[in-house]
């Protein structure tokens, strides 16, 4: 496959990104922002458990991760600390939100040193 082939192929599953679905998931079609992330928390534990009675340790690990930001998220747009346009939009980005996330959300370490050494390479 051709470079070009792939940066159209990326091209396009940004384009995908950037529109709103036309099917959204059953449970997901909510107007709550914070619930939203809630739930996508849920649906990527549900997913990992899977994931893992087949033996996928790398994507239990990075479904983990994401299911922890999502976690964060909703926690932040709960408590009215972040508007859904002001999400991070990174996965470091959700633990660099200096003095918004909720005390003991989040363990005492340094999450980006926890973030990088964890994910797969």
């Amino acid at each position: 496959m051709s470079s070009t082939r792939i940066e159209q192929l990326i091209d396009n599953v940004q384009a995908a990104f950037d529109r709103r679905p036309t099917d959204i998931e059953a449970g997901l079609d909510v107007e709550d922002a914070a619930l939203l992330q809630l739930r996508k928390a849920c649906r990527l534990l549900a997913g990992a458990e899977a994931l893992q009675d087949a033996s996928y340790y790398t994507l239990v690990i990075e479904a983990s991760f994401v299911a922890i930001e999502r976690t964060v998220e909703f926690r932040l747009l709960e408590r009215g600390t972040i508007q859904p346009d002001d999400l991070p939009g990174t996965h470091p980005g959700v633990y660099r939100v200096r003095g918004r996330v909720p005390r003991g959300l989040t363990p005492k370490v340094n999450a980006d040193k926890h973030y990088t050494n964890n994910r797969s390479r």
